[in-house]
């Protein structure tokens, strides 16, 4: 048995490590080899409309168990399919009698993203909507929109526990006593929207990608909201809160009664969003009903706020590219492949998708150790499907050769216009392999894991000593010495026969002592 237990051990443990490794590279986000450009290569100046099909629109799969999605959330679905390029491809409605065996594996392949929009997550709706499914597509890289009003039941609650989302109980909802935002001017309307738990809130989040300010000082969003909180769980990098409660706001069971044990005020999440390291995006609402045309009419803000949302969701915003990266000695003395024939318009980045192969390809340039070299590259930004130059100062770049040699900030023209990022440096005194890179994480914004391996040479290279200098004879005599001293012994040990005339000497003389005797 012990035997059986030991190669079993060796057949289990290498299946593991593999599939860790396949596991992690799921996840990780795949780095970038850069790609030179001449150093006389114009940058572009301003915005460049978008044509990267992949951000132009989405086709998505649509999930609900509202009983009239299409009449109580017209205007959101309006947004999904039609509107700003996107279209649902595949509508799967959550119900008794309903194709809930619809939903399939293989829908991560052949569909862009997944929104599932429900009023309760419920034991029915666990047994068809798994949150396997719902990772598939993030394994994908794929994106996900994902609101409730309420969950109700245990399996609901593990559902949202795999997705690393946390509600607080069975039927719970959120309600300001205090009325905060009321006070402050903004009254809850009457009619069909319930009061009781109805409420403004005006913690949603700025200066990011997701949610675009309004102009003026004074101006601030503000969101009528009606549902439950919830916390998102997980690693604090994937994690970026958009919307958030008063700082008032309470937490309620489904009998009326305050959940003390729960967190309070702007500590519960109402809106969330969370990206991995692949990119792969998710927003989770747990409220349907602020996407609702009764709630868009009541407070325009919130389409805005809707609107906003989902384009960051599928990549319509927050998205940051490169272009144009440029690698060259001091004075700009640099060899070219070929001429440019594209008459300034090539691209050596992927945002314009210029072609670098054959012989648009630039020449390997040597560098050497103590050069002065210049790096550039512009990086963009979407919006609005147009690709704008990006503005920010906390650009890092590094130098690496088995550990960090250098890390700084790039530097930033101050031109609106320009997208250029540069840095001039000196290189290392010792030769060898180094790698450039810049790693771009910031939250509301796609992981940009860019590199350049640089092989940097000794001074004493015969590329670049092809004359040598006078401060390099002592070591060039040293070689050439060297290697005529080691020809001169090899043409004595082969031509010297001194040892070979005194033994013939010598077989001589005995030779003829034995005629004598």
């Amino acid at each position: 048995m012990e035997k059986e237990w030991s190669t079993k051990k060796k057949l289990i443990l290498p299946i593991l490590i593999l599939f860790l490794l396949i596991t992690v590279q799921t996840f990780w986000c795949e780095s970038i080899k850069l790609e030179r450009v001449p150093f006389d290569r114009q940058s572009v100046r301003g915005s460049l409309q978008n044509r990267v099909k992949k951000f132009q629109g989405s086709k998505l799969v649509l999930v609900s168990n509202l009983p009239n999605v299409s009449v109580t959330h017209g205007e959101f679905l309006h947004m999904l399919d039609g509107e700003e390029g996107h279209h649902v491809g595949k509508f799967v409605r959550l119900r008794s009698g309903g194709d809930s065996d619809a939903l399939l594996a293989e829908d991560a392949d052949i569909y862009d993203g997944l929104v599932i929009i429900l009023d309760a997550l419920d034991d029915q709706v666990v047994e068809s909507l798994s949150a396997s499914y719902v990772n598939i597509f993030r394994e994908k890289k794929k994106n996900v929109f994902l609101s409730l009003n309420n969950v109700s039941g245990r399996s609901g609650m593990q559902f949202l526990t795999q997705l690393h989302i946390q509600v607080y109980g069975s039927g719970s909802y959120v309600k300001d006593p205090f009325g905060t935002a009321s006070r402050e001017g903004v009254e809850i309307p009457g009619g069909r929207i319930n009061q009781g738990y109805a409420l403004y809130t005006g913690e949603i989040i700025r200066d990011t990608s997701i949610v675009v300010n309004p102009s003026g000082e004074n101006k601030r969003k503000v969101l009528l909201f009606q549902g439950t909180a919830h916390v998102m769980m997980g690693k604090t990098k994937h994690i970026l809160s958009v919307v958030t409660c008063t700082q008032t706001c309470l937490l309620y069971d489904k009998n009326g009664n305050v959940m003390k044990k729960a967190k309070q005020g702007t500590n519960l999440s109402l809106v969330s969003s969370s990206q991995w390291d692949n990119n792969s995006r998710l927003v989770f609402s747990s409220s349907s009903d602020i996407f609702s045309d009764l709630f868009f009419h009541t407070n325009g803000e919130n389409k805005k706020l809707a609107q906003e949302i989902l384009a960051w969701n599928f990549k319509k915003s927050g998205i940051v590219r490169y272009d144009k990266f440029k690698l060259y000695r001091g004075g700009g003395k640099m060899s070219h492949a070929a001429e440019d024939l594209s008459g300034g318009h090539l691209s050596g980045g992927d945002l314009l998708g210029g072609d670098l192969s054959g012989g648009h390809r630039i020449a390997a340039t040597p560098f050497f150790a103590n050069d002065l070299i210049h790096l550039s590259i512009d990086l963009y930004e979407l919006k609005s499907n147009f690709w704008v130059p990006l503005k920010r100062r906390d650009i890092q770049y590094e130098l690496v050769k088995m550990e960090v040699h250098r890390r700084d900030f790039l530097n930033l023209y101050r031109n609106a216009d320009s997208a250029t990022y540069y840095k001039s440096f000196h290189l290392p005194n010792e030769h060898g392999v180094y790698k450039i890179r810049i790693y771009f994480r910031r939250k509301g914004y796609n992981v940009l894991n860019l590199h350049f391996f640089l092989p940097v040479r000794s001074p004493l290279h015969y590329d670049k000593n092809k004359k040598v200098h006078f401060a390099f004879y002592p070591f060039y005599t040293y070689i050439y010495l060297s290697l005529f001293c080691f020809f001169l012994f090899i043409l004595v040990i082969l031509f010297d026969d001194s040892g070979g005339t005194a033994e013939d000497g010598g077989q001589c003389s005995s030779g003829k002592k034995d005629k004598m005797d």
